[in-house]
C-alpha cells in the first residue's frame, strides 16, 4: 500500500503573478480553504523561501476576508526545479502538482519525468506545443505503467476549444446519432492582458527547437501516435485553413489565422484520439479568428506572420523579447475583473451538414484571472478523481479527457465558463 500523501495539491511557482492568483483563488474557494471541514491540503511552493513568504504577506493585503493566521498556516515547499532530489521530495509529498512556472521547457522538465515515474497528477497551463508533444514521446509509457494523469494546457490554451469540442461531439451523437465530420472553432470577441509568460513561452520554445520541430509541429495530427497520424493522412488538409482570410458562410463572417490554434488544435485532435475516435473516424478540427470585417483580418493575418517570423529567426528573437510584457508582469488588479472571451463553434454531421451551434464564453481576464482558475478545478478533478466522460487511466491526457463533464460542471457552477449549444436550423 503506497504511503499516504501529505498534500493533495502542491501549486509549485506560487510566486508568479499566476501563481499568486491561483493561491488567492485556493484560499477563498471552500473546497481548499485552510481549516475548512473536509477541505483538500495544499502547499505553496517555489525556487525561493523568501519569495514564498513575501507573497503570504502580499495574499494577507489582497485577501483581507481571510485569516491572516489561515495563510501564514499553509505549508511552504522550496525546491529549485533543476535541484532532482528536492523536486523527488516534493512529487512524493503530493497527489497532485499544480505547476504555473514558466517557460515549462525551462523549468518543468523534471517534474513532468517525476510525476510521471511516480504517479503522481500533473497540471499545468504550457502553450509550449513542442515541448508538450516530446514529454509525451518521453514518459507516456512511465506515466499509464504508474497511473500518473499529466494534463497539460489546462488555461486559455486550451480549454475553451478542447472542452467546447468534447461538448459538441457528444451533442451531435445524441441529437442525430452520428459523427461529428468537423468542428470550426472562432475566437470572435476577448478583452484581457497579454501574458508575459505566454509570450516568453513562444520565444523560449522557437530559440530551443530545431527547424524540424517547427515543421513537425504544423502536422495536425504530430500530437497522437506514429501510427495515428499515418492513418488519418488523408484528412491533413481538412485540419490545415491556412493563413489566408477566408469567408464563413455557416457563421457570416470572414476569419484568419489564430495563432493559439498551433497549441488548441494539436490538443483537440488528441482528445478524439485518446478517446478512440469517439468524435468521428474522419473528424477534422480548425481554429481562427474572426473579429472585425475583411481589411482588419487581414492586418491580424500579417501581423501574425511577422511574429512569427521574429520568433523564429536568432538576430529578431531579441529584440522581439523586448517588446512583449516580461514574464510575470501582468494587468492592474482593476483591469482583472473587467476581461472576457467569446466564442464561436459549428459542428458538422456525418454529412457535412450544420448540426450545431456552440457559444462559449469566459467572464474575467483570460490569460490570467480566468486562467487561474480554471486549472485550479484541473486539480481538484485530479485530486478527487472526477472525470465523468472522460479517462480513468494515467498518460498524458487533455484537460477534455482527464476532466470530462466532471471539469465542465466545475467550470460552469463556479461561473467561470459558459457553454450554450443550440442545434441548427
Amino acid at each position: 500500500m503506497a504511503a499516504p500523501k501529505q498534500f493533495d495539491i502542491v501549486l509549485y511557482g506560487a510566486t508568479g503573478y499566476t501563481g499568486q492568483l491561483a493561491a488567492r483563488y485556493l484560499l477563498t474557494e471552500a473546497e481548499t480553504a485552510p481549516g475548512a471541514a473536509g477541505a483538500l491540503t495544499w502547499a505553496m511552493a517555489g525556487r525561493s523561501e523568501a519569495k514564498l513568504l513575501q507573497t503570504k504577506e502580499a495574499l494577507k493585503l489582497r485577501l483581507p476576508h481571510v485569516r491572516p493566521e489561515a495563510i501564514d498556516a499553509v505549508p511552504i515547499v522550496v525546491a529549485e526545479a533543476s535541484d532532482a532530489a528536492a523536486i523527488l521530495a516534493l512529487v512524493q509529498s503530493t497527489k497532485v502538482v499544480l505547476t504555473l512556472a514558466g517557460p515549462y521547457a525551462l523549468y518543468s522538465d523534471l517534474l513532468v519525468q517525476l510525476c510521471a515515474e511516480h504517479g503522481v497528477h500533473y497540471c499545468d497551463i504550457t502553450g509550449e506545443i513542442i515541448w508538450v508533444e516530446k514529454n509525451a514521446r518521453k514518459y507516456e509509457a512511465a506515466a499509464q505503467r504508474s497511473g500518473a494523469r499529466i494534463v497539460h494546457c489546462c488555461g486559455l490554451e486550451a480549454v475553451p476549444s478542447d472542452l467546447t469540442t468534447f461538448l459538441l461531439a457528444d451533442f451531435v451523437r445524441a441529437q442525430r446519432q452520428c459523427e461529428t465530420s468537423h468542428v470550426s472553432f472562432y475566437w470572435v470577441d476577448s478583452v484581457g492582458g497579454v501574458s508575459g509568460g505566454t509570450c516568453a513561452s513562444l520565444i523560449n520554445q522557437m530559440a530551443l527547437a530545431s527547424r524540424g520541430d517547427v515543421k513537425r509541429a504544423f502536422a495536425p495530427y504530430f500530437y497522437t501516435s506514429a501510427a495515428y497520424e499515418h492513418a488519418k493522412q488523408p484528412l491533413a488538409a481538412a485540419n490545415t485553413p491556412g493563413f489566408r482570410v477566408r469567408y464563413d458562410p455557416d457563421l457570416q463572417a470572414w476569419t484568419t489565422v489564430f495563432i493559439a490554434a498551433a497549441v488548441n488544435s494539436p490538443v483537440v485532435l488528441r482528445s478524439n484520439y485518446l478517446l478512440g475516435d469517439r468524435y468521428g473516424k474522419a473528424f477534422s478540427y480548425w481554429e481562427r479568428f474572426s473579429t472585425g470585417g475583411f481589411v482588419f483580418q487581414n492586418v491580424v493575418s500579417l501581423v501574425t506572420m511577422a511574429l512569427l517570423a521574429l520568433a523564429y529567426f536568432n538576430f529578431t528573437r531579441a529584440l522581439l523579447a523586448k517588446l512583449v510584457p516580461a514574464p510575470g508582469v501582468g494587468p492592474a488588479e482593476e483591469d482583472l475583473p473587467k476581461g472576457y472571451f467569446k466564442t464561436e463553434a459549428l459542428a458538422y454531421d456525418a454529412d457535412r451538414k450544420l448540426a450545431a451551434r456552440c457559444a462559449t464564453s469566459g467572464e474575467g481576464d483570460p490569460a490570467y484571472l480566468l486562467t487561474s482558475k480554471m486549472i485550479v478545478e484541473m486539480a481538484k478533478c485530479l485530486a478527487k478523481g472526477e472525470h465523468d466522460g472522460g479517462l480513468a487511466t494515467g498518460g498524458f491526457l487533455t484537460p477534455a479527457t482527464a476532466g470530462g463533464h466532471s471539469f465542465v460542471k466545475r467550470l460552469q457552477d463556479k461561473g467561470l465558463l459558459k457553454f450554450t449549444i443550440t442545434k441548427a436550423e
